[in-house]
């Protein structure tokens, strides 16, 4: 048989299975019934309404294009008439000046009454510069002068001024809070802006008018668009007063507007771009374009804009900005949103007309729902034990033996899964139930990260406890540390007592694993410094030994158990890390392979030359210290600790090299700033016993 007519019948067969089904036969029938009475009356009464809602909706639409003028306007002239106001406080150019408190306190006020205004400022000829500015329409988290310090908490106004001294120039901040105290200030004769070179100055320079500009990036990620006035004072031209429109807050006003239930309103450029609001998702985009593209070549005003999904109706206004610059007011409605009203009414007079079949389709519906509603909800808890959702649900009550039965047995098999997962790795399961195949023994050779753990002093503190109280404590530790190796895409092999083996790599791939459980480590570390336990397992050290390398990963055991883990020297080697804490009174010790998997962020120094079976020449092993940036933050190394890695590097290679002499004196030196070094301790030691 061809794979055409195998599909052909499987797909007959599925239709087949479906039309068998007692309730699909029956709600399908009624539906139709229902469905042809309804569009009957639907028709009869389609033409007569669908006229008056064109009206209405039209009406509706023009209503709300009229508000977003109004509202444009409003703050337009505010704007200007702020701008322009701010004119008659200068006499000469040098007014412009910080020292001119009138001047400061009418930019502050004026930003401070308008919150959509992002600035206000004003500018001479000479370069000097006052603006007042709202922080937080400009995005402006930190320093100007100093981007990695952030600014503190409570700032919302800033007064920025450059001032003439000499040649060269200062440019100066003070940063407000709301009650308008000076919070911080800097100064410096680096200028991070110059008002002479931008759009709202260079276009009044060059024809003074009155005049907005064009969008723009008028701060640092912040698009926007600016008001300029020139300051003339006896025919001469002495400077520009003016101001900054955040796009983004005039985006939250337009996005607020909503026209009739679901219609947006939008702003045009003259090229008939979307200005506001700043983000649309879905077809609008498209459907703003064809509808500016349908108004150029009709001159129509407003119509019914028919697109693939649904039908809007289209209001359209001019908005002249100022005599360079007009903008397109458009509504956006779905047709829908007007017909909504008139189906439901239809849809009443059908369930009117058709009481009696109504409910006859109700009841037939109870009764085979009594029956399908069961099934499916069982259906859908087995799907969610596929996804290894265990989650406690209610069990399926029905009085059908058959159905009792099996609802008992899914209760029984959740149970059983969930208890399942937490013997054997859940990424294990998955991939298990996603092969679909009996699970036996078998391996592959994959290049992997193997971390162990250990307690420091555990049999000590546990001879202190109850039996209860070793398991809870031991517990909420291997919850902890379990969270924060899951979180850096490792996987648990297993419990020892109070050790963890934790694999990387396996059995799904994962990038930079050698980092991953190294910064488990740390993170572990991290959070028992940080929190306040009194877990005493948390509180105390936990030791570990992370290895990379090439070994022996998958189902191991006999046929009647098998465990999913590795096994190799590169595991034996971990273990042995772990161990050898102890002698260098270190928390993480990795080995060479890890070293060289690590970025630079992360300090090691190297701690001794040691034999392993199988290889004929010793390794090099390593201390984890800690990390000089990033995550986590309570493990980034002091100064002093980065000083005593290096250090300790030099002295460890001219031990190894044979300068003894060279080493003891660099040893000395470390041991004189660092005496709780074991480290080195150790190598003094070996140094005089070689002698």
């Amino acid at each position: 048989m061809k794979k055409s007519e195998t599909k052909l019948a499987d797909f007959l067969k599925f239709l087949k299975t479906k039309f068998n089904q007692i309730q699909f036969r029956i709600v399908s029938i009624f539906l139709v019934l229902i469905t042809a009475a309804a569009f009957a009356i639907i028709g009869l009464n389609y033409k007569e309404n669908q006229t008056a809602v064109m009206e209405t909706s039209l009406i509706t639409t023009r209503q709300i294009g009229f508000g977003v003028i109004l509202h444009l306007n409003s703050l337009v002239e505010n704007i200007e008439i702020i701008s322009t106001g701010s004119t008659s406080l200068i006499e000469n150019s040098t007014d412009i000046s910080r020292t001119n408190k009138v001047l400061v306190n009418y930019l502050l006020t004026s930003v401070i009454q308008n919150p959509l205004v992002a600035a206000f400022h004003m500018a001479n000829v000479n370069g000097e510069f006052v603006s007042a500015r709202n922080l937080t329409l400009t995005n402006q988290t930190h320093y100007v002068f100093d981007m990695s310090k952030e600014l503190p908490q409570g700032i919302r106004y800033g007064i920025v001024t450059i001032s003439k001294s000499g040649d060269s120039f200062i440019e100066e901040w003070n940063y407000l809070d709301t009650d308008l105290n000076v919070i911080s200030s800097e100064k410096s004769s680096s200028l991070s802006l110059s008002p002479l070179t931008r759009p709202w100055f260079t276009e009044i320079a060059a024809w003074p008018r009155t005049s907005w500009t064009d969008p723009y990036n008028v701060f640092t990620n912040t698009s926007g668009i600016s008001f300029s006035t020139p300051i003339i004072i006896n025919d001469t031209f002495i400077g520009v007063a003016g101001a900054d429109l955040a796009l983004s807050g005039l985006s939250r006003v337009i996005s607020d507007i909503v026209v009739g239930k679901t219609g947006k309103a939008f702003v045009l450029n003259e090229a008939g771009e979307i200005l506001l609001p700043q983000t649309v998702t879905g077809t609008l985009p498209y459907i703003i374009e064809e509808a500016y593209n349908q108004s150029l070549k009709t001159a129509q005003r407003n119509f019914v804009l028919n697109s693939v999904d649904q039908s809007f109706v289209i209001e359209i206004f001019n908005f002249p900005l100022d005599i360079s610059t007009d903008w397109t007011i458009m509504t956006a409605v779905p047709l829908s949103d007007f017909f909504d009203p008139i189906l439901k009414s239809q849809l009443h007079s059908i369930q009117i007309g058709f009481i009696v079949l109504l409910i006859a389709t109700v009841l037939i519906y109870i009764a085979s729902g009594r029956i399908a509603k069961p099934i499916n909800q069982l259906a859908g808890e087995v799907e969610r034990i596929r996804k290894f959702d265990f989650s406690e649900v209610n069990p399926v009550q029905s009085n059908i033996y058959e159905v009792s039965v099996l609802s008992s047995s899914i209760q029984t098999m959740r149970k059983t899964f969930a208890s399942f997962t937490k013997y054997v790795p859940k990424d294990i399961v998955e991939k298990l139930i996603a092969l679909d195949q009996v699970l036996v023994t078998g391996g592959e050779r994959r290049n992997m990260t193997i971390l162990f753990s250990d307690i420091q002093n555990f049999t000590t503190i546990a001879e202190t406890l109850s039996v209860e109280q070793v398991t809870t404590m031991l517990t909420e530790y291997f919850e902890l540390f379990t969270k924060i190796i899951v979180a850096q895409e490792g996987t648990i092999d297993k419990y020892i007592g109070d050790s963890v083996m934790a694999i990387w790599n396996a059995p799904n791939f994962v990038v930079n694993h050698a980092e991953k459980a190294c910064l488990t480590c740390l993170n572990f570390i991290g959070l028992t410094k940080s929190a306040n336990l009194t877990n005493p397992f948390l509180k105390g050290t936990t030791r570990f030994g992370i290895n990379t390398g090439e070994v022996i990963v998958g189902n191991i055991g006999t046929t009647e158990r098998i465990s999913y883990t590795a096994i190799g020297t590169v595991v034996n080697t971990a273990s042995r890390f772990q161990t050898l804490n102890k002698t260098y009174n270190t928390n993480i010790i990795i080995g060479e392979t890890v070293k060289e998997s690590l970025g630079k962020r992360f300090i090691t120094r190297p701690l001794d030359l040691i034999a392993v079976k199988g290889r004929n020449q010793p390794i090099q092993i390593y201390e984890l210290m800690g990390v000089s940036e990033g995550e986590p933050q309570s493990l980034i190394l002091t100064k002093e600790e980065i000083e005593l890695s290096k250090e300790f590097t030099e002295a460890f290679y001219s031990f190894h090299k044979g300068t003894l002499t060279e080493a003891k004196n660099k040893f000395l030196a470390l041991a004189e700033k660092f005496p709780n070094d074991e480290a080195t301790k150790l190598y003094l030691s070996r140094i005089a016993s070689s002698k």
